[in-house]
């Protein structure tokens, strides 16, 4: 489970200091919650409306906002260019892990 310490660690050394960002196949939002917790304004992306669900509430209970949005991270087409500051595509999102 990502904790608060290792976003911390990964918006160091990965994101800007600020800003818009996206979470690729956001899943439950381990990553998306936090993030936003942290101040950036997040956009979750998932093919799930399950995953999407889950994602809402978990924001409304840590009292954040996360915009969520239905699509597949192979066709961002729904996005217009430079609508974000950073992406994130963590996990096994692209992959089985095996």
């Amino acid at each position: 489970m990502m904790t608060s310490a290792h976003v911390d660690t990964f918006a160091r050394e990965h994101l800007p200091q600020s800003g818009r960002i996206v979470d690729l196949g956001c899943g439950t939002g381990r990553l998306a919650i936090p993030l936003a917790q942290a101040g950036f304004g997040v956009v979750a992306v998932d093919l799930s409306d399950e995953m999407l669900a889950i994602v809402g509430e978990k924001a409304r209970v840590a009292g954040v906002s996360v915009d969520r949005v239905k699509a597949n991270l192979v066709d961002l087409s729904c996005f217009a260019d430079h609508s974000f500051d950073a992406a994130a595509c963590l996990f096994q999102t692209l992959g089985n892990g095996d």
